[in-house]
């Protein structure tokens, strides 16, 4: 005997399910902009030049640089994270955007 599907379940879960994402994703993005925000402060804050040599003022660039790099790959998984957000807010996250066939969030 085959097994039906109880819609309102399948929707139950589903809310459930996206319910779940949406937190996950809001406490991604809020860690994110926390330890941007470090690296940012840190950066303000530090030191000045006064006897300070060449290899110092060369290491705090290169600092600076990979700062730079890893604030603009955070920036990138923000876009990402509000973009999953926006899909979650208009009921379309899971949907395949080629096919517009439900993603299996199952396995």
């Amino acid at each position: 005997m085959a097994t039906k599907t109880d819609p309102e379940k399948e929707k139950k879960q589903r809310r459930d399910f996206l319910k779940q994402a949406a937190e996950m994703l809001e406490e991604t993005k809020k860690q994110l902009l926390r330890e941007m925000h470090g690296r940012v402060k840190e950066e303000t804050e530090g030191q000045k030049d006064e006897g300070r040599d060449t290899y110092d003022l060369a290491s705090d660039e290169r600092d600076r640089e990979i700062n730079f790099i890893l604030n603009d790959r955070e920036r990138e998984k923000l876009l990402a994270i509000d973009e999953a957000l926006q899909r979650i807010k208009e009921k379309t996250y899971g949907i395949c955007e080629s096919c517009e066939g439900e993603i299996n969030w199952d396995a």
